[in-house]
């Protein structure tokens, strides 16, 4: 900024034909232009930090008092004072000196303007400057600003775009989706797309966008969850400068950033009334206003929204508007939980452990079937960012070049071994009863439990049998109720 300024104000300085100086407070010269060079024989490496007073013989002051002006301190503007002044070689000749303070982000400059007596000086020239530096300043305040903005989303829509490069995965359930996919992306319907956390959805919509003729803009992706309620629309909508408090500069909005694009709406149904109704305007006359701002702007943007939660609940109750939805629901399409597509299980293992592993540093070659049998029995509530994250930690537990099996960790803080597949085949055979996990685990503890003799350390004790450290079965055990007999 300060490079800037110095070569705005350089530019301005060369601009006039009077010999001009810019001086420090302390009579330090900083620069000067042309025509002080052609006046008094210097060049400009030879003046730069010199002091003023080189250039004027030693009977200056003198001169000052005789018209009146004790001594040139830059506290008050001097205008048309008559004077003489030395060249290079010692010349004496008459100038007038017209003197005017500037105030340049918060320091103080002399601008010395000098000419040779022909008539009255202007010394409306170096205020005329120190004005053109003062809107330059300010207009150079504002550009940095939303250029920060405009950056700071430029790099969150790169890390977004780079974050998942393919859709992983052979199953019917995942088939259909990607048929879905193929078929709206040449349109400009809008797209609603629902699924538990975890499935994908801003995958999907980025998929969309890049199938149909909005791909050579850009795709601009919005959590409706994580902005704050007084300032969803400025996020949105974006806002004039003045709008509110803060509000120090002009600031673009979403649906101007995607123009030509695709705007994703995360998380829709968190939006609130006020704004839906605002969103609803969006989609039925392609226009809307800024924040502060009475002017309509026109855009071309294609909605796709996502949520995880039910809509059509949400608009029983009131909380979302029902002429919204049919708008961002023409075409709907739902994703289905990991569970309903386990063939995509190995698939999918294999690809995250690969990508997590390089990030890391580590280098994993093998995934056992053990291993894989046990991801695909876990239901995975948490859906495919669970799984990332298992795979992620497990990676970290297993310092060799296979993972672990005791490094799988499903739904608990402590490993899980022999008596976690156990407890999960006889509940998946046995739901119909209505047991519980806790039920089958108990009754494995207690089998093992009694075939050690209720020895729990050492090598042929419960907590060996079992996979797992003495202290966490003593814990599980307490948790269960597990009690040895007191016959015993």
């Amino acid at each position: 900024m300060t490079a800037l300024l110095a070569r705005i104000a350089s530019e301005l300085i060369q601009a006039l034909g009077d010999a001009l100086f810019i001086a420090s407070e302390e009579g330090g010269i900083l620069d000067i232009n042309t025509s002080a060079q052609t006046m008094f024989g210097y060049t400009r490496e030879q003046l730069l930090g010199k002091p003023l007073k080189l250039l004027l013989p030693e009977h200056f002051p003198h001169r000052q008092a005789e018209n009146g002006v004790s001594r040139v301190d830059g506290q008050q503007d001097l205008a048309a004072v008559p004077t003489l002044a030395c060249t290079k070689a010692g010349t004496e000749f008459p100038v007038e000196i017209a003197i005017t303070r500037l105030c340049m982000e918060e320091r103080s400059l002399l601008c010395v303007q000098c000419r040779k007596p022909s008539g009255i000086i202007d010394i409306t020239g170096p205020k005329k400057v120190a004005e053109a530096l003062r809107k330059s300043v300010e207009e150079l305040h504002q550009l940095k600003a939303q250029l920060k903005n405009e950056n700071k989303f430029l790099r969150e829509v790169v890390d977004r775009s780079t974050e998942h490069s393919e859709i992983i995965g052979r199953s019917a359930a995942l088939a259909r989706v990607l048929e879905q996919v193929q078929l709206v992306a040449v349109t400009s319907s809008t797209v609603l797309i629902s699924g538990e956390t975890g499935t994908g959805k801003e995958l999907i919509a980025r998929a969309i966008h890049q199938r149909s003729n909005r791909s050579n803009c850009m795709f601009v992706a919005v959590n409706c969850a994580a902005l704050p309620t007084t300032l969803v629309e400025s996020e949105l909508f974006g806002h004039e400068k003045g709008a509110f408090t803060g509000a120090i500069a002009r600031r673009v909005g979403r649906f101007e950033q995607a123009h030509g694009g695709t705007l994703f709406l995360d998380e829709v149904g968190e939006l609130p009334l006020e704004t839906q109704a605002k969103l609803l305007r969006v989609l039925q006359s392609g226009e809307f206003e800024r924040v502060g701002s009475g002017r309509p702007i026109k855009v071309d943007v294609r909605v796709i929204s996502a949520s995880n939660r039910d809509l059509e609940l949400a608009m029983r109750n009131g909380r979302f508007r029902n002429d919204l939805y049919h708008r961002l629901a023409v075409f709907p399409i739902h994703l289905p939980p990991l569970r309903e597509r386990r063939d995509d299980i190995p698939l999918l293992a294999a690809y995250l452990v690969t990508r997590k592993a390089h990030q890391l540093g580590r280098r994993i070659e093998k995934i056992s079937d053990t291993i894989l049998d046990r991801l695909n029995a876990y239901d995975w509530p948490g859906n495919v960012r669970e799984l990332e994250n298992v795979l992620e930690r497990s990676i970290i537990l297993s310092p060799g070049a296979s993972l672990r099996l005791d490094a799988i960790h499903l739904g608990s803080a402590f490993p899980v071994k022999d008596y976690e597949r156990h407890t999960q085949t006889n509940v998946k055979t046995n739901d119909c009863n209505g047991d519980t996990l806790q039920v089958h685990e108990r009754e494995y503890i207690l089998s093992i439990c009694r075939e050690t003799d209720w020895r729990i350390k050492g090598t042929e004790g419960a907590a060996k049998r079992l996979g797992l450290n003495p202290g966490t079965l003593y814990s599980r055990m307490k948790k269960l109720g597990i009690k040895r007999p007191k016959a015993l």
